[in-house]
């Protein structure tokens, strides 16, 4: 804790949500690991609930949590009003859902029902707490409703009195092995399949051993994917697609829509429908932005809530607008983390366009410099440490790195080169596409032929950028783009700095310590009852080297102990 607190900048306090997750991400850079970790806090009506912690854990991430104190300052209608009150980050190290009965699985590293002396808290300790799902009102500008768990050590759930606190998770960091996802071609054509790889940095960067691996996806569509990206939460894709549809008096035609794709448990869902829409980028808000021909549109991912949001008849949370006019048709797209804005290119102007994520503001625009040559299919990305964009196309070997006017150019419209990468690239070969791993690294693809070219700055001496391996490799799939997961999250300093995600002292889950099991843990199918159904359920997972229910407690396998601990719980629950 103490090292990504030193790595961060900010004191030796690893857990505050900035120090936490810019810490450890800079750990990870630095080790040259193939690993990439997401930063998500509760925002506007994005909550957080134990369902998408549990899907983002069994997708394969190392999943912290983030629960909140709130306080009930209000009423609407029957749901509490909070108000955040300071946090806690913890490791989650399972989740349980047969309903009626929700639980988590915490281990703390800064444990609260120990001691006030944190250094000293770290015993490890798994701790279950019950939860449930529901929707709450926070005192926050617009009064936004979100969807949240709860989570609770006794065995029902306490009121929603004024001046009560009660703890909900409000935010998550995961890690995982790093990915990217790519439209895969069928004999040159974009087909309707997605195509996973993994990108892993080691020195030298060859075809053999980790450098590529493809891990074919097809998402059994009637359609065409038109671009893809991974989702924040590292459980799946989200891509934009084009599919049959009926027109009208019964015609053929097509439409186009954004949908996301979860490969663990084999789910495609529709998000939005955007008919025209040509291609789209997530910010690190969560936010997806498509662009059709001129203008912007902006959908918000769903917040999978069970229930329908409530209806106290006093309006809607009044959001960010959801589409802005641009000046131009928009050829790409890119979202610079660094500035907050979406970038649009035109290849065919030879312009680009920098919108702020809510659309508030005035779109400013700028043309491309004379030495950048005018080509069709330009690819732009946005360094997340500088917020350089660089751009590269068909009609040069050359990349460059942009920036808008400094300010002894004055009013000027034209955007200024401040470094450039001239590619080996073979005979024939151009630039199809670039994105960023990090900060100080990224990818090109060029075609034909399908080499990868990995750029790295250099480290040891101001001599900018250089290529990783000697000689570009040749992709072991056919990929038409490519969108490769690195370090986000949609911290804001306003909103999630006072109060901070930070220890407690003793920062107890409000009322009482953590109970080191939940009451009537032997009610394995929820019905108030422990009894012969429960002790065929542990009978049937029995010797099971995983953890599962009936592992009571925690040791990796249901035996004696286990059953001791049903027996010990048999009839009604308390």
């Amino acid at each position: 804790i103490g090292t990504l607190g030193t790595l961060s900048g900010w004191s030796l306090n690893g857990t505050s949500t900035y120090g936490m997750m810019v810490g450890l991400q800079k750990a990870i850079n630095a080790a040259r690991q193939p690993i990439v970790a997401g930063h998500y806090l509760s925002s506007g009506t994005f909550g957080m609930n134990l369902n998408q912690l549990a899907e983002t854990g069994r997708a394969g991430a190392v999943v912290m949590v983030a629960y909140g104190h709130y306080k009930v300052v209000g009423n609407a209608g029957g749901y509490p009003v909070v108000q955040r009150n300071g946090g806690h980050f913890v490791v989650m190290t399972g989740a349980y859902r047969n309903d009626p009965i929700c639980k988590l699985r915490i281990r703390d590293p800064a444990d609260d029902g120990c001691t006030p002396d944190l250094p000293t808290q770290a015993e490890y300790k798994n701790h279950w707490y019950n939860a449930v799902n529901g929707w709450v009102r926070v005192a926050a500008p617009g009064l936004p409703w979100r969807w949240m768990t709860r989570i609770y050590p006794e065995a029902s759930p306490p009121g929603f009195g004024i001046g009560s606190t009660i703890s909900l998770l409000d935010g998550m960091t995961w890690c995982a092995p790093r990915k990217g996802v790519g439209k895969k071609l069928i004999d040159g054509v974009a087909g309707n399949a997605f195509e996973f790889y993994t990108v892993a940095p080691e020195d030298g960067w060859s075809e053999e051993g980790r450098g590529l691996v493809c891990e074919p996806l097809d998402l059994g569509i009637d359609g065409t994917i038109l671009g893809a990206t991974n989702h924040p939460d590292g459980r799946g894709v989200i891509g934009l697609v084009e599919v049959a549809t009926e027109g009208a008096a019964g015609a053929p035609a097509t439409t186009r829509m954004l949908v996301s794709y979860d490969p663990g448990i084999d789910l495609l869902q529709e998000l939005a429908e955007i008919p025209g829409a040509e291609t789209f980028v997530i910010g690190r808000n969560r936010a997806i932005y498509s662009a059709t021909e001129s203008t912007l549109e902006r959908t918000e991912l769903a917040d999978e809530a069970e229930e329908e949001q409530p209806d106290v008849g006093d309006g809607d949370f009044a959001g960010p607008p959801t589409s802005v006019a641009l000046p131009f048709s928009v050829s790409a797209l890119c979202y610079d983390d660094l500035n907050d804005e979406i970038v649009g290119l035109s290849d065919d102007s030879m312009q680009v366009a920098f919108v702020a994520k809510d659309f508030g503001g005035e779109v400013g625009t700028f043309s491309m410099p004379g030495e950048v040559a005018a080509a069709a299919g330009g690819s732009i990305a946005s360094n997340p440490e500088d917020g350089v964009l660089w751009f590269g196309s068909s009609a040069s070997s050359t990349i460059y790195g942009l920036s808008k006017p400094s300010a002894k150019a004055g009013a000027s419209k034209t955007l200024e080169v401040v470094e450039q990468i001239d590619l080996p690239l073979e005979d024939g070969a151009v630039i199809k596409d670039l994105d960023f791993l990090g900060g100080d690294e990224f990818v090109v693809i060029a075609e034909p032929g399908g080499t990868l070219h990995f750029i790295r700055e250099s480290e040891a001496d101001d001599t900018g950028w250089r290529q990783v391996q000697e000689e570009p490799f040749s992709l072991p799939c056919s990929l038409s783009g490519i969108e490769v997961d690195r370090g986000r999250g949609n911290f804001d300093a306003k909103e999630h700095e006072t109060p901070g995600y930070d220890n407690l002292i003793p920062g107890d889950l409000i009322p009482g310590n953590p109970l080191p099991d939940p009451l009537c843990l032997g009610d394995l199918n929820g019905d108030g009852l422990v009894d012969g159904i429960d002790l065929g359920v542990l009978l049937g997972e029995w010797g099971e080297d995983a953890f599962v229910p009936s592992d009571f407690n925690d040791d990796g396998k249901v035996d004696g102990d286990d059953l001791g601990t049903l027996l010990g719980q048999w009839g009604p629950c308390p």
